[in-house]
Formats: structure tokens, C-alpha cells, sequence
């Protein structure tokens, strides 16, 4: 039994379509800042993903002293860094702001209009000092 060459190709067709939609579909892992990795107060620092997102990311906020509980976060420890970032690029370039508040153990949350994913935990030196956010 024999299989017309128009079946093969549409069938590869189909397995790659998938491959490429399952890739493209999973949340993006945070690939920078990595855990316990130390930002500096007015300098630039380049975020990294490892994949694209499925759409555009809407927010890259900041948090400080993040709760596991996405819906609880005092607004006041939540800045947005960024808004209306291309997901294809894979990263952005992030001028850490000398007014930024120190921190030991800020995340930032990447949004898009259906995923949200989170870096690992990671510490902000030379700015200023966080008891004055309350």
C-alpha cells in the first residue's frame, strides 16, 4: 500500500501546525531576571522570555513583596514598567529608574489579554529606601 505524495505532505503539514501551535500557546517561562538576580537602580537591564506570548503584552508591572495570591497585591506595591510590548521580541529593555524602591524580593508580572506569567523573585539595590512605601 502506497501513499499519494499530496497525503504525506498535508499530513507533515498538519504535525508541524501543531508542533507550532502547542509552542506557540504555552505560557512563556521568564527567563531574566532569573531568581535572586540583583537590579541596580539607574541602570538598564534587558527582561527576557523564552517564548512568544499569544498576543501582545499588554503590562510589565513591578511588584514588591508579591503574595502567591495573584488577587491580592496592595496597589501601592504594583508599577507598571511598561505597556504595549511585541511578545515576538522575545525581550525589553528596561531603564531601571533611579526613584525605584529597593527591594529583596520583587517579581515582575508580564499581562496579556488571556496569560499572565511571573518572574522568579529578585532584588532592586541603589534606590530608594522601600519604608517610605507603605
Amino acid at each position: 500500500m502506497s501513499f499519494p505524495t499530496t497525503t504525506f505532505f498535508l499530513t507533515a503539514a498538519y504535525v508541524v501546525s501543531l508542533i507550532s501551535f502547542s509552542k506557540r500557546n504555552s505560557t512563556p517561562n521568564i527567563t531574566y531576571p532569573f531568581e535572586d538576580a540583583i537590579l541596580e537602580a539607574g541602570s538598564k537591564t534587558v527582561l527576557s522570555w523564552d517564548n512568544p506570548f499569544d498576543d501582545d503584552i499588554l503590562e510589565i508591572a513591578l511588584i514588591y513583596d508579591p503574595s502567591d495570591n495573584k488577587n491580592d497585591i496592595k496597589p501601592q506595591h504594583k508599577t507598571v514598567i511598561a505597556a504595549n510590548v511585541n511578545s515576538n521580541d522575545l525581550n525589553y529593555i528596561w531603564n531601571v529608574s533611579l526613584n525605584i524602591y529597593n527591594g529583596d524580593r520583587c517579581i515582575l508580572e508580564f499581562r496579556t489579554s488571556t496569560q499572565i506569567s511571573r518572574s522568579k523573585a529578585f532584588i532592586i539595590r541603589g534606590g530608594k529606601d522601600i519604608s517610605l512605601l507603605t
